[in-house]
């Protein structure tokens, strides 16, 4: 039975294949390059928001949540606000801020400190572009930051689901942001940078779903009554769905 459950309203990726809303996702043929990401692919620059001056100053893997966050907030149709939303936003992370700690302590171990870099430093916490993105899109519901493994986990799609069971808030956000790894955990922990959001309402604010995610009674994600097992697949999945006949999919 199922105790737990929410419309998946919008989706935006940034990968080594580029930037994407699920709504620009039309073909099979799209829907499978889009998937070609690897290990060894090299993220597209990241674009500054023109709206956000602070864009500028953000590091790559700040830029890189919220830039996802807005292709999500765009597809879903809740880019555009003039009051304030209470609307959350969960981030699953492997390696977060990492490289920018190890490049913020690079400022730090000559001449005893006196060089450290402010600018960097305050982005040496992985939550820190939280505050970015809520300033930007207006966002007040809770937001934070998880750590896990595998790194397509549905962690982060558990916790934003029982946000809204919980009455806390009836839209939120949630996905994956990891920029490239730094040099020491290439050989050990081969994963491929990028971003993947969506966003998920109790009541679709534009009438659209891509699928309705839910919770079983044993902890487990269904799409539509199907069992996913993460969150790319369920991305997939919302996708071939909507747009493209299922036979035409592979590599699910």
């Amino acid at each position: 039975m199922t105790i737990i459950s929410a419309d998946i309203t919008g989706i935006g990726r940034i990968a080594s294949t580029g930037l994407w809303r699920g709504k620009d996702i039309k073909t099979a043929a799209m829907l499978n390059a889009m998937s070609e990401a690897t290990a060894d692919g090299q993220l597209p620059d990241i674009p500054l928001d023109g709206s956000y001056p602070s864009s500028r100053r953000m590091d790559k893997y700040s830029r890189l949540g919220m830039t996802a966050i807005a292709l999500a907030l765009q597809d879903a149709g809740l880019d555009v606000w003039t009051e304030k939303r209470n609307i959350g936003v969960i981030t699953s992370t492997e390696y977060g801020c990492l490289n920018t700690d190890f490049d913020y302590f690079d400022t730090v171990l000559p001449d005893n400190g006196i060089g450290a870099s402010p600018g960097l430093f305050s982005y040496t916490l992985p939550s820190s572009f939280m505050g970015d993105v809520a300033i930007r899109f207006g966002l007040t519901g809770s937001s934070f930051v998880i750590q896990e493994n595998p790194a397509l986990d549905l962690t982060c799609l558990k916790l934003a689901l029982n946000a809204i069971a919980c009455g806390d808030t009836d839209k939120m956000l949630c996905g994956v942001c990891n920029p490239e790894s730094p040099p020491a955990f290439k050989q050990i922990n081969r994963i491929s940078a990028g971003a993947l959001y969506i966003a998920i309402e109790k009541n679709p604010a534009k009438g659209f779903s891509y699928g309705k995610a839910s919770l079983d009674n044993a902890g487990g994600v269904m799409l539509n009554g199907d069992k996913i097992n993460d969150l790319n697949a369920l991305v997939r999945q919302c996708l071939a769905d909507t747009y493209t006949p299922k036979r035409l999919i592979i590599d699910k």
